[in-house]
């Protein structure tokens, strides 16, 4: 079978615009997430962890009280998918869901115990995967990546509306 003939990508307009898509640091962000995602469910695949009740656990954990919106946004869970996955969670008392103090019409989701005990059997898991990625890099290194990435994402979630090309 012939090599297929490859062209070189033309050069874009504005210079600080990858020329190819191995260029932008989200496809390179995107496949590092996947594959650390990958790693931690295989290793997980015996008691059917997913990442998505990982994370839930994870962000309740460290922050009560949270309603579902507040959830969605911390996790980055589509709020439909949550809505199922906390019904999940619930019904094997790894959550509570509460009217909330400030609002009643808004419910609070808080962690239980046998959830801490189900993020606790979990956590050796995900740092185990962490350390094998991270293997060989400086700590330096890591904190300004993770400080970039913060910074970008900031960028992104700025108030402002976003400049058109070419112009205003």
């Amino acid at each position: 079978m012939a090599k297929p003939k490859t062209t070189p990508p033309e050069p874009m307009p504005d210079a600080g615009w990858p020329a190819s898509f191995r260029d932008s640091l989200f496809y390179w962000t995107g496949l590092l997430e996947d594959r650390y995602n990958q790693l931690f469910v295989q290793a997980m695949r015996p008691q059917r962890v997913t990442v998505s009740r990982y994370r839930t656990l994870a962000i309740l954990m460290e922050i009560a009280d949270l309603t579902v919106n507040e959830l969605a946004r911390h996790s980055s869970i589509e709020r439909s998918a949550l809505s199922r996955l906390l019904d999940q969670l619930e019904r094997e008392a790894l959550i509570v869901r509460r009217p909330s103090r400030a609002d009643g019409r808004a419910l609070e989701i808080r962690i239980t115990p046998k959830g801490r005990a189900a993020f606790l059997a979990m956590r050796p898991v995900r740092r185990a995967v962490l350390r094998r990625a991270t293997e060989g890099i400086a700590p330096g290194e890591i904190e300004r990546m993770r400080t970039v990435i913060q910074l970008m994402l900031h960028n992104l979630d700025d108030a402002r509306p976003a400049r058109k090309r070419g112009g205003l």
